[in-house]
């Protein structure tokens, strides 16, 4: 199965009519991941296929629709930066948009180096209501947790992960006056 440019994927892509874990083993490490979810000329005739792929929390839809070439979001998704611990890094793909099936064809890994597992301090601004944390570079993968609770309630066990922080070293929140005590911190991974 190839499109062009040939990017060889798997002889036979595999179905699910449900959800499906899958698991790569790797070095641990920061990486960029592509799936493909079926290749340019299946992407003509699979109208009837849609996968959604999820990541450390994060998910990402492939829906073809009749192009004859690759296009993201339609016959392949990407994750950025990716954090792997302990050797490995598991996610699900299963269908979605109510049709037949969601196909997997295959994936490509781009290893972009060890993240730093040194504490660090976070910098942070505030300007109106909106508040920007960040933190080093070399940081990347890390994920910024939200804990809000009640005022003079102090600290909990209630921590939140915000979404897709572990994929960059920057993050806006808009501040609620209201929400009582709100705190933050980093966490690897």
């Amino acid at each position: 199965m190839t499109s062009n440019p040939t990017i060889p994927l798997l002889e036979s892509y595999a179905i699910s009519y449900g959800t499906q874990p899958f698991t790569f083993t790797l070095p641990n490490g920061l990486y960029n991941i592509v799936i493909f979810s079926c290749n340019g000329q299946e992407a003509v005739t699979s109208t009837n296929s849609a996968a959604a792929f999820t990541i450390n929390g994060v998910t990402r839809v492939a829906a073809p629709t009749q192009h004859s070439s690759f296009v993201q979001s339609n016959n392949y998704v990407v994750f950025s930066n990716v954090v792997v611990t302990a050797g490995t890094l598991s996610g699900t793909w299963s269908v979605t948009n109510n049709l037949a099936f969601g196909a997997i064809d295959g994936a490509q890994l781009q290893y972009l180096g060890q993240v730093s597992q040194t504490p660090v301090a976070m910098t942070s601004s505030l300007s109106g209501n909106q508040l920007t944390m960040n933190w080093p570079g070399d940081h990347t993968g890390w994920t910024l947790q939200v804990q809000t609770n009640a005022p003079g309630a102090g600290l909990g066990t209630n921590w939140v992960r915000i979404p897709a922080s572990s994929s960059d070293n920057s993050q806006t929140i808009t501040v609620n006056p209201a929400a009582g005590n709100v705190f933050f911190r980093l966490v690897y991974p």
